[in-house]
């Protein structure tokens, strides 16, 4: 399923959307959301960091292609930091990164945004950032590094520790990483290396906390061949770790998701758009033909059971969600291969 590629505005809306359950047993409340537009971010961005301190958005680093790479382009990458306020009209300039950065982990933390990993316009990073506000301006510090390089990696904050996985330990690599790796906001003793999922490696997972426990999602295994576009098996598996009792598989997901985003709301894990693959492997043949990402919402309940919930008005891959106030934003991404979107969408489960 695929829909509208997110590279215009389409001005304020509301979407209601209806669940239609996909298989038996399903059962619960429906999932209805409303959907409106922020104002669109200065530079179209695809890879970069979305998150939110306060009651301020926060995008930071990201990447972009001067021209598609099929026409000799070049992948440009970014250090600038936006930020939009509550009611903001337009995103300002709030600061830099340390160096050109994309594709790590964005994680929301008390009065903080975490920049974990990711890459550099050279290879992938092992640091991480910790941006915070300071009279208008971002203040910047580090945290322990990861235990080694990973960028397309998928992190996830509960309660005082973070956890990352999945990811490649370089842009030129042919095979994707199985590291599960944790850390303490209120330790002095650095990652933890912890007993992988149950499942294959994957980059550009999908990643969530909720109820005490952390999901992964989908995404895509590395098969070797290096492209381009590099082979990927898109995943449609799905587990759960619980802190002192590890790793739950959970029932696949309908289709792949690879890139999407997920979020965890009253005993629901939701799953916004991704990458199910289909077109994949001809990407360097459609080029800006290709049809985008899927727009459908899989939303996953207590009975362990996977359901179409509707739609978004448009997908946006390879970027990030945060929670602001009672919304949830997407703020840029790719509406499809090479091709980055300046969109913010904000959703509203009512």
């Amino acid at each position: 399923m695929s829909g509208p590629t997110c590279t215009r505005r389409a001005g304020m809306l509301a979407l209601l959307a209806g669940t239609r359950r996909m298989k038996a047993g399903g059962g619960g409340n429906k999932l209805a959301t409303a959907w409106r537009d922020l104002p669109e971010l200065p530079q179209a961005l695809g890879g970069q960091f979305v998150g939110a301190i306060d009651d301020r958005l926060l995008v930071a680093g990201g990447s972009y292609f001067n021209t598609p790479p099929w026409a000799g382009g070049k992948k440009m990458w970014v250090d600038t930091i936006y930020t939009l306020g509550r009611g903001g009209k337009a995103w300002r300039v709030a600061g830099h990164l340390p160096t050109p950065l994309g594709y790590g982990a964005a994680i929301s933390a008390p009065g903080a945004l975490l920049c974990v990993g990711g890459q550099t316009p050279d290879e992938a990073s092992s640091k991480v950032y910790r941006l915070r506000l300071g009279s208008g301006q971002i203040a910047i510090d580090r945290l322990a590094d990861l235990p080694q390089p990973a960028s397309m990696i998928a992190g996830a904050l509960a309660g005082d520790t973070v956890y990352v996985a999945g990811g490649q330990s370089s842009p030129q690599s042919t095979s994707a990483l199985r590291s599960f790796w944790s850390l303490s906001l209120n330790g002095v003793d650095g990652w933890r290396t912890l007993e992988p999922w149950p499942g294959p490696a994957r980059i550009l997972p999908l990643m969530s906390p909720g109820g005490g426990a952390v999901y992964l999602v989908s995404g895509a295994d590395l098969t070797g061949t290096p492209g381009p576009p590099p082979g990927r098996r898109f995943l449609r598996d799905a587990f759960r770790y619980t802190p002192g009792h590890g790793w739950q598989p959970l029932h696949d997901l309908p289709r792949a998701a690879q890139a999407g985003v997920a979020i965890y709301s009253q005993g629901r894990l939701i799953v916004l758009g991704g990458n199910d693959g289909a077109v994949a492997h001809r990407e360097f043949e459609l080029k800006e033909n290709h049809p985008g990402f899927s727009t459908e919402i899989l939303e996953w309940g207590p009975q362990d059971s996977w359901s179409s919930a509707g739609s978004m008005p448009c997908s946006l891959v390879t970027t990030g969600i945060a929670r602001w106030g009672d919304e949830w934003v997407i703020a840029g991404g790719e509406a499809r291969p090479a091709k980055r979107s300046s969109r913010v969408i904000a959703m509203k489960i009512l």
